[in-house]
């Protein structure tokens, strides 16, 4: 279609090299063919970049850059970097995984979820997850409940191998960018972002695309038991904090970005997390703070009982 929008898809790599033909491949087969690659290794040991490369001499819409070697959420912030130098403000952004199989409706089910809206939007979407040989393919576990800022300040839904942005929230994110370089995990933050600033979050229950589980995976499935018993893990032993800590300090440096109203909740958040314990626990309460689960919210209740927060 003539008015179907240009996509920047963000590709991070580091040592891919034996699934990503697989992910590029599956790009390709997009059903939306108005994209460019942006793929950045960072400073990988294995075939990562001679894969990349040959993909790059093959086509004409595939850029490859040497990453900064400073993990994740830097490499992903250069390729936001490198994709605004690139392409016109008009252009949306989707994230892909290394280690991925999209499915061929990837982009076009986001475009037809974020065509019309106005303001920064952001599409997220289910995921079948595999096995490493794609074998035993399962529906990742979904989410009841509204996405909203309350939710993204303790609980990332957007699975970054599935966003789409629009051009408004692509403008958004590029802004804040800068800013973000605390961050654990790029894609909470962007629903952070896009949340707080007053902007629609679309998570669609048909899957987007295959998660393949592995040993190099570095969240994994989030449905099992051991899961959750890891969660739990991570919140006594301070991880959990450790993240809501560089998500504080990136949103902090963007506050003029988000609206009044979230700007407020932020406000009270930080504050809470300095106050003794009955003062987390009321305003955890005010707030209206919520995970997808009620076992997980209460998770976040037991977690400001005892100061992870």
């Amino acid at each position: 279609m003539a008015d179907a929008p240009q996509i920047s898809i963000l590709l991070p790599v580091f040592n891919g090299a034996l699934f990503l033909r697989d992910q590029v491949q599956s790009i390709q087969h997009q059903t939306h063919t108005a994209w460019t690659v942006y793929a950045s290794d960072d400073g990988s040991d294995d075939d990562s970049w001679n894969i990349l490369q040959e993909f790059a001499q093959k086509w004409p819409n595939f850029s490859v850059y040497h990453g900064p070697k400073r993990g994740q959420t830097a490499n992903a912030i250069a390729l936001i970097a490198h994709a605004a130098a690139e392409l016109d403000a008009g252009s949306w952004l989707a994230f892909a995984d290394q280690d991925d199989i999209w499915l061929p409706h990837r982009l076009s089910r986001g475009i037809d979820h974020l065509s019309g809206l106005n303001g920064p939007a952001l599409y997220c979407a289910s995921t079948l997850v595999a096995d490493h040989d794609l074998s035993n393919p399962r529906r990742a576990k979904l989410h009841p409940r509204m996405p909203s800022f309350q939710n993204a300040l303790i609980q990332n839904i957007a699975s970054g191998n599935t966003i789409l942005l629009n051009a408004a929230g692509a403008d958004l994110i590029r802004q804040a960018s800068p800013g973000a370089a605390s961050v654990v995990a790029p894609d909470w933050w962007m629903y952070q972002m896009i949340s707080g600033a007053g902007g629609t979050v679309i998570f669609d229950p048909e899957p987007a695309l295959i998660y393949r589980q592995h040993s190099q995976n570095q969240f994994g499935e989030n449905r099992s038991a051991s899961a959750g018993r890891k969660r739990m893990r991570q919140i006594l032993n301070g991880d959990f904090k450790a993240w809501i800590d560089g998500n504080m300090a990136a949103l902090q440096k963007c506050e003029h970005l988000l609206t009044p109203e979230n700007r407020a909740v932020l406000f009270q958040f930080s504050a809470m997390r300095g106050k003794g314990i009955v003062g987390r626990l009321r305003t955890l309460l005010r707030l209206g703070l919520y995970r997808q689960t009620r076992a997980g919210t209460l998770a976040i209740y037991c977690a400001a009982l005892l100061g992870r927060l």
